[in-house]
């Protein structure tokens, strides 16, 4: 990927919690945006991007979205700061400043062209703490970086091979079972001899066909077989799972399970697991 003038950071600023009182009461909040290289305002000739004030409240929300140009994103950082916007002209002693959030845009180089959300904390950064008035709270932040010369993933090709239909679906469903059509016009066998009586039978012998070669397995399906003679049960015991992978933002997993098994009927028959909450081993010991 080229990075250059056409990289931007969309930026969606969501809401807020426990953001600090100022002066003794809740401030009016509004979140400054910005893109730093080194500590510095870029110059990208862009002015500081300002969300609506929200008044009277130290948990604001906002869902506003901001677009950022960026010029070099493993050398940038976003800075979010939050301010009270109450009093127009506040002193250095009265320092409206309510705290920062300032993410590297680096660690969302890998992540470019996916929307990812995230809770920050509040931190109070290199601004003087004026009195008792440290910063503190929680930010959320919806986070898009695009790069120059980002493309569209290509599709996966196993979707294309499961609209083929498996080969031996469409000889099998033509021809009859070759048994039931020669025993209805075979003659009635003689009696087994004595002693014997588990043997086949010679007419059986004779007009059963040889067992057809299942066909090749082929990627992205299961092989359908042919009706059997008779109705079972299949019990499949779900045991567990280990070492599943974690989400883009970090967070484990809420996995289940999906059964699927196809037959002669029109309609898959499908089950599915409990979901087991928040773990990268899950445990689920469920019959289905």
């Amino acid at each position: 990927m080229v990075e250059g003038s056409g990289a931007s950071i969309t930026v969606k600023v969501i809401k807020a919690e426990s953001v600090r009182q100022h002066l003794g009461k809740k401030p009016d909040v509004a979140v400054h945006l910005r893109v730093n290289v080194g500590g510095n305002p870029q110059s990208l000739h862009q002015s500081l991007q300002k969300s609506t004030a929200i008044s009277n409240t130290i948990s604001p929300q906002w869902d506003q979205t901001f677009v950022l140009p960026v010029e070099n994103p493993k050398a940038s950082q976003l800075e979010c700061s939050l301010w009270d916007e109450s009093d127009e002209q506040p002193s250095a002693e009265k320092a409206n400043f309510l705290g920062e959030v300032i993410l590297n845009l680096a660690k969302l180089v890998p992540y470019s062209g996916k929307y990812i959300e995230q809770v920050f904390d509040i931190k109070q950064g290199k601004t003087p703490v004026v009195g008792d008035n440290k910063a503190s709270g929680k930010l959320k932040l919806g986070l898009t970086l695009k790069l120059d010369g980002d493309e569209a993933p290509a599709p996966a090709p196993a979707q294309a091979t499961r609209e083929v239909p498996p080969p031996a679906q469409a000889t099998r469903a033509a021809a009859p079972p070759p048994a039931q059509a020669t025993r209805a016009a075979a003659p009635p066998a003689p009696a087994a001899p004595a002693g014997d009586s588990e043997q086949v039978k010679p007419s059986q012998l004779r007009t059963r066909p040889a067992p057809e070669p299942l066909p090749e397995p082929q990627p992205g399906y299961l092989p359908k077989v042919g009706p059997s003679p008779t109705m079972g049960t299949l019990v499949v015991s779900v045991q567990g799972g280990s070492n599943l992978p974690k989400s883009e933002t970090g967070q484990s997993p809420d996995p289940y399970v999906v059964l699927s098994l196809e037959g002669t009927s029109k309609q898959a028959i499908v089950a599915r697991t409990a979901t087991v909450r928040r773990t990268e081993h899950p445990d689920f010991r469920e019959n289905d």
